[in-house]
């Protein structure tokens, strides 16, 4: 083999196809160039310069990555495969260990291939000859190094997202219905996200919809029925407006990990986090408010907002957003802090607490329905808006404050201390418990442990007293409000006109019915 010169394969790779014509020194011909300019000085014949213009080498398996590159035009990998099934050369030249591979078990793979079966050696530019010798340490220091490269390339991108979406850009090419993304006309780069001036009518539209009570799935049709919005002839596709409306784009706020119906949100009445920022979004989503143009602003995007969030709130069931009762939503039980159901007989009308009925785990139940009439719930309001009026204090309704709950705190105070209790008692037979039912005793804490984690944060939602109220809707609320002719004229509005007002007026507050009357008002999430 002294005798003649060694037989050279050249290696070069790159992962983007950007980098294939870039003057710097990682880009494809300055390898080439390093390459054949270490052959000349040491003699050596070169077989072959294999090279990958832009492809990952994040794969496991050399055969499943010839294939994929093979798709895209490159044969590189299937030309090593040939080379390795040949060993036809003497040193395999490249600029680093990762150039040929990023998983650490396909590096071990190539390297022993070549050195062991090619009865060959590699010579790395950035760390010498690799042989017989040192194969095996060089596989491994050089897996780990490409592993780690790779977690900081991934968290390099992900940082580099997060940093697009505080600007109010998208982190990739899926963007909310409503917008659409102005760029560079130089170079191309993402600049701002705007409303698409196409969909200003359709989006109003839509929204005038949801505001005359037309359920979220029948939107799309009597939208392409009364005014004519669809695509290619026909109604948009279902849910459109719901997934626009319900995604913190549409409103002007950038979102971290939102992706609309696959959101790590749970039940849709948790979503008021969209709208209101005195609420945490769900763990894993970042909100961040105010980086682009909203699809609706001032009186009417409160109007809009208010109607969504009544909808998360009331709207389930058998209720229909269109037909909601005057107090539908707005009245929850003083023992248990359950929304009171409209209820209709041949002798009166009363909003009936039914949490006996709920199949909801963990959560405090009446053991009785109890109702409160609703005339009594009307005269309650009108007498409030009576001194909202006279006072000119468009946030009295969202102030008066409830007396202490002794039912609902105490009952949750006492259902927690008993879970605690359990919680103690298991622990203890658990210490002296044989190894055969430690599992069930795990188990059983486990349980226990939800449960209990549960109850508090019911028990410290019903003792919070502060609250945050958005100064600007309660006030328009009122303009709207004064703008009838009387409470009368008000009061003789249809349920829906009625329902929407006081949602606005009250914000996060509820009527809370106790023992059959009326005792004042509650936040609640």
């Amino acid at each position: 083999m002294t005798d003649q010169p060694l037989r050279a394969l050249i290696w070069a790779a790159v992962s983007t196809t950007t980098q294939s014509n870039e003057d710097e020194r990682y880009s494809l011909p300055a390898q080439i160039a390093d390459a054949e300019s270490l052959c000349q000085r040491e003699g050596w014949r070169i077989v072959e310069i294999l090279k990958v213009p832009g492809h990952s080498r994040n794969y496991r398996d050399l055969h499943t990555l010839a294939a994929d590159a093979r798709a895209k035009g490159i044969d590189a990998f299937d030309r090593l495969i040939t080379h390795l099934n040949a060993a036809d050369f003497d040193v395999l030249i490249c600029r680093d260990a990762n150039r040929f591979a990023r998983k650490a078990s396909l590096l071990h793979w190539i390297v022993e291939t070549i050195v062991e079966e090619c009865h060959a050696r590699i010579y790395s530019l950035a760390d010498g000859w690799v042989d017989s010798q040192n194969a095996n340490i060089f596989a491994m220091v050089k897996g780990y190094e490409t592993a780690q490269q790779v977690k900081w390339l991934v968290e390099s991108g992900r940082r580099g997202k997060m940093k697009r979406v505080e600007r109010g850009l998208p982190a990739g090419s899926k963007i909310v219905w409503s917008h659409k993304v102005i760029r560079d006309e130089h170079t191309g780069a993402a600049v701002k996200l705007v409303v698409d001036e196409d969909k200003r009518a359709t989006l109003y539209h839509a929204a005038q919809l949801l505001l005359d009570g037309i359920s979220w799935q029948n939107i799309e049709r009597e939208l392409f029925n009364r005014y004519g919005h669809g695509i290619n002839g026909k109604p948009y596709k279902p849910r459109t407006f719901y997934e626009t409306f319900n995604n913190p784009w549409a409103w002007g706020d950038s979102a971290w990990n939102f992706d609309g119906a696959n959101s790590p949100d749970g039940h849709k009445r948790t979503r008021r986090w969209l709208f209101d920022a005195s609420i945490a979004p769900p763990e894993g989503i970042t909100i961040n408010r105010g980086t682009h143009e909203p699809v609706f602003s001032g009186d009417f995007a409160l109007r809009v907002r208010a109607e969504i969030i009544r909808r998360m709130n009331s709207v389930h069931g058998n209720n229909r957003p269109s037909a909601p009762k005057k107090f539908t939503g707005l009245v929850v039980c003083g023992r248990c802090g359950h929304p009171m159901a409209y209820h209709k007989n041949l002798n009166s009308i009363r909003y009936v607490c039914q949490s006996k009925y709920s199949t909801v785990e963990n959560s405090v139940h009446c053991q009785r329905l109890w109702s409160v009439q609703e005339h009594l719930v009307q005269e309650w309001v009108h007498d409030r808006l009576v001194e909202m009026i006279q006072t000119q204090q468009p946030d009295l309704l969202s102030k008066v404050d409830t007396p202490v709950d002794t039912g609902l705190v105490e009952q949750l105070r006492h259902e927690v201390a008993g879970v605690e209790q359990q919680i103690r008692r298991l622990i203890a037979q658990q210490s002296t418990a044989p190894d055969a039912v430690q599992n069930f005793y795990h188990e059983q804490i486990e349980t226990l442990a939800v449960q209990l984690k549960t109850l508090q944060a019911a028990l410290q939602s019903a003792e919070r007293d502060e609250r945050e109220q958005d100064t600007h809707t309660v006030e328009r609320a009122y303009n709207d409000l004064i703008a009838f002719d009387s409470l009368e004229t008000f009061w003789a509005s249809d349920p829906l006109t009625i329902n929407q007002l006081l949602r606005r007026l009250m914000g996060r507050r509820r009527i809370v019915a106790h023992d059959y009357i009326i005792i004042g008002t509650r936040d609640t999430l």
